[in-house]
């Protein structure tokens, strides 16, 4: 038999050997007339040995059509995946940067333009609170911009870390001072055992303390301060230290004001029968507040969950949904936070005095139970 003439054997993915073709296995006596079976076949079994090279080549075709089209059907959830996560992660990093934006030019609009004629709180409060929310603003914009949640490796881990976490402390301490601005404004608490407590000292100290002790333990997180888990998951045991303060500050800070909600309500409900509308703004300064400290304890919610039901905390993975919604969620939270504070500080003195006489003749003042009200009532 001519070599021409047999069959040509083509490998499975569709490319031809000529030495393998040219090898068959033949009986004893090689006639015509006798089976001619190829001694190696890669995936095609010859069964008539008079086929044309053509309907061979055929039949590799079709099956190299089928590998490519099994190999395009397993790829596709994986595009589809990627996509799906180019577009939350867009989502993620745009929506907050803009947001932020948007609340520190407001900040800084609310800081030039302050009147302290008109506004509820003091010069000395606006300001400074105003200035912590540009700085948180200002801290969370580079972090997204540059390199969020530091997923390229491109700032040390250390930096990072202080990058993600003091934001945070920031929040925390204004909102501790929107507390104390009310509670002294509303409560005498000359007379009382923990009125040492109700002072601006005791922010100044508490916020200063927690403040360079997380940043102390995030500077001093090094390779022997991380162990790995059974599953070759990290731990950082410093960064996992400040986690624990702040989410104890969240819910001494949100359930002391949930506490205290009830008895600034009643004050106010027995003060303001001598206005009409003399405590409408700081009913809705404390109603605003108490939305606040509800965000941070849900904040601090989420922080618990990130610790024990996130695999790797430590670092944003790619196609970790699990990570990316808790991670989304926290930043909606900072934003609205620092839209609340921003609203309740940014309030203004609305007063309509009724004109209670009393019997001299004298009229009883505006807002003469409130320190602020000297100074920015009209």
């Amino acid at each position: 038999m001519n070599n021409l003439d047999r069959p040509l054997i083509v490998d499975q993915d569709g490319e031809t050997n000529t030495r393998r073709n040219l090898q068959y296995s033949t009986k004893i006596n090689d006639s015509r007339k006798e089976d001619i079976m190829p001694a190696t076949t890669v995936g095609f079994e010859l069964k008539d040995p008079e086929m044309s090279t053509e309907r061979y080549h055929n039949l590799a075709n079709v099956n190299s059509d089928k590998k490519v089209l099994k190999q395009d059907k397993g790829t596709e959830p994986i595009q589809r995946s990627a996509a799906n996560w180019s577009f939350a992660w867009n989502v993620h990093i745009y929506l907050a940067t803009i947001m932020f934006t948007i609340l520190a030019v407001y900040s800084i609009f609310k800081i030039i333009c302050y009147s302290k004629f008109t506004h509820l709180f003091t010069q000395y409060y606006f300001i400074i609170l105003h200035l912590i929310l540009v700085l948180v603003c200002l801290m969370r914009i580079f972090y997204m911009c540059y390199d969020p949640y530091n997923i390229n490796n491109s700032l040390p881990n250390s930096l990072s870390d202080i990058l993600l976490h003091i934001p945070e402390i920031f929040l925390s301490i204004a909102f501790a001072c929107t507390i104390l601005f009310l509670l002294n404004n509303s409560i005498n608490f000359k007379n009382t055992c923990c009125s040492f407590l109700v002072r601006p000292r005791t922010i100044i100290v508490g916020g200063g303390i927690h403040l360079l002790s997380c940043l102390t333990l995030h500077i001093f997180e090094n390779s022997n301060t991380i162990y790995k888990t059974s599953q070759g998951v990290e731990k950082r045991v410093l960064g996992l230290t400040c986690q624990i303060i702040f989410i104890i500050a969240c819910l001494i800070l949100g359930l002391c004001y949930v506490y205290v909600y009830k008895a600034l309500k009643s004050v106010l409900q027995k003060k303001s029968h001598t206005f009409i509308n003399g405590f409408q703004n700081l009913y809705q300064a404390i109603h605003i507040n108490l939305a606040t400290a509800l965000l941070f304890v849900l904040m601090a919610a989420l922080q618990i969950f990130g610790i024990f039901g996130i695999k790797n905390p430590v670092s944003m993975m790619k196609f970790d949904w699990l990570q990316w919604g808790n991670q989304f969620s926290l930043r909606l939270i900072e934003i609205s936070i620092v839209a609340l504070i921003s609203w309740v500080i940014s309030l203004k003195v609305n007063i309509v005095a009724v004109p209670h006489e009393k019997a001299d003749g004298h009229k009883i003042p505006g807002m003469g139970l409130f320190a602020c009200g000297a100074g920015s009532s009209n």
